[in-house]
């Protein structure tokens, strides 16, 4: 299916902290989004591992990732391009804000690393989205 939206980037984040969820792009209102591009160039002296996902609406949000682990070779950038991307997210159509208590999505673009640390040895991470909707 083809979608018709207009192209937003997030800005680039950088992941200072393994495995702690890291704000990538906030939705807004009804809006549907559908990652396009993921960039990241990872500063660690080892490989890593990149989840893209989002937090639950539960008290204590419950990590959940929408793809395979990327994997990040030590000091080096990536790119996957849309053509390699699945459509994914909390609906089968990509992302979209679902306020269900517990289980829901309150439209924030997530991602974790397996390690990270303050810059210099941070993991530098930027997407491009679909957004469909206003």
């Amino acid at each position: 299916m083809k979608y018709e939206g207009y192209k937003l980037s997030s800005n680039l984040v950088s992941i200072v902290a393994a495995t702690t969820t890291t704000a990538l792009f906030t939705l807004g209102g009804t809006q549907r989004a559908i990652i396009r591009k993921v960039r990241a160039f990872n500063h660690q002296g080892a490989n890593i591992t990149l989840q893209l996902g989002y937090d639950t609406n539960a008290a204590i949000g419950v990590w959940t990732p929408v793809m395979p682990d990327i994997l990040c070779l030590a000091g080096m950038d990536m790119a996957i391009e849309e053509n390699d991307l699945p459509v994914c997210g909390n609906t089968p159509h990509g992302f979209q804000i679902d306020t269900t208590a517990n289980v829901g999505f309150a439209g924030v673009i997530a991602a974790q690393a397996s390690a990270a640390g303050a810059a210099p040895n941070d993991i530098e991470v930027i997407i491009e989205l679909e957004i469909i909707g206003m």
